[in-house]
């Protein structure tokens, strides 16, 4: 198991970048991975 850290600055909530990134996090958690997504938006 490995601890992910997901870093998204795009501005878009649903954006490409944000479509990317919860993509990866599915993948992640399937396969056991402990994911932190820390939320800083405007």
């Amino acid at each position: 198991m490995a601890n992910i850290l997901i870093l998204n600055g795009s501005p878009r909530k649903n954006g490409a970048t944000a479509s990317l990134a919860k993509a990866l996090i599915d993948g992640a958690k399937e396969n056991g991975n402990e994911i932190k997504e820390p939320r800083h938006r405007k």
